[in-house]
């Protein structure tokens, strides 16, 4: 299996990583820090999204990755949970484990059936569920309506 990857590293392991990538050129892409307006092409291109962090709440990455079609792996952490369900529409891995998450990268390969209906899924879902003028719009309005009935009360 030939596998192409691109690699955003925040900025603090950018250094890092970049150390130890010898022989993977051909392999590994590393964009370094990008636009966000070049983010949904990069997205678009991937098929498969991957974020592991150890302590967080959902990102809007992940979000956006949903949106153009990436499948996601992510970190087991209740703020993904809340939104990935395991081999539903993406998958979750324990934080800081290597091999589960080189495990889920070959099950996203093995079942391309399942991976493909998830996405169409999941972009549903996120344009529905996640965007973020409708949620802005939702959130002004509960804050309109809370004022005008403590100003009544």
């Amino acid at each position: 299996m030939y596998v192409t990857w691109a690699l955003i590293p925040h900025q603090s392991l950018g250094k890092t990583i970049g150390k130890g990538k010898k022989g993977i050129g051909t392999k590994v892409h590393f964009t370094g820090r990008i636009l966000n307006t070049q983010l949904p092409a990069l997205l678009g291109n991937a098929g498969l999204y991957i974020s592991m962090p150890t302590t967080e709440g959902v990102s809007a990455s992940l979000f956006e990755a949903m949106a153009a079609g990436s499948y996601p792996i992510v970190t087991d952490i209740p703020g993904n949970q809340s939104w990935i369900t395991h081999r539903k529409n993406g998958l979750l891995v324990p934080v800081d484990d290597a091999r589960q998450l080189a495990e889920a990268i070959v099950w996203f390969h093995e079942h391309p059936a399942e991976a493909a209906i998830a996405v169409r899924a999941n972009r549903d879902f996120v344009e529905k569920e996640a965007d973020y003028s409708q949620n802005m719009q939702y959130i002004a309005g509960r804050y309109h309506q809370l004022i005008e009935n403590s100003t009544n009360n």
